[in-house]
């Protein structure tokens, strides 16, 4: 079974996509803060995350960069609903594939994972 993992701080965005993901078939993980999710994917393998860029304490783009030492493997998405180019460039620059603007919808989700 394939595993996701979420690191949003908004409670609703997090639920909307465990949801999305589990009807799926997937496993999920959530986690409300950057640290939590380095401790996730510090202890078990993740096929994809999806990344807020504004979080408590540490940022999106940290957390982004230390799950990609974790795990190069992983496919790492980055979103926001305010994001600046700064964070987005170091963001990608770091290990992020893409970014994704929220409000986003179940198809522009779908898409991102159907890509290689």
């Amino acid at each position: 079974m394939k595993s996701i993992l979420i690191v949003d701080d908004n409670k609703e965005i997090g639920e909307f996509l465990e949801d999305l993901f589990h009807i799926r078939g997937f496993e999920v993980v959530t986690c409300l803060a950057g640290e939590k999710a380095i401790e996730a994917g510090g202890s078990r393998r993740f096929d994809a995350a999806f990344v807020d860029i504004f979080l408590p304490g540490m940022d999106g783009v940290e957390v982004v960069e230390r799950l990609n030492r974790l795990q190069p493997r992983m496919r790492i998405f980055l979103m926001s609903g305010y994001p600046t180019v700064e964070k987005v460039e170091k963001g990608l620059k770091v290990g992020a594939e893409a970014f994704l603007k929220k409000p986003f919808g179940v198809e522009d989700i779908l898409e991102m994972m159907k890509k290689d």
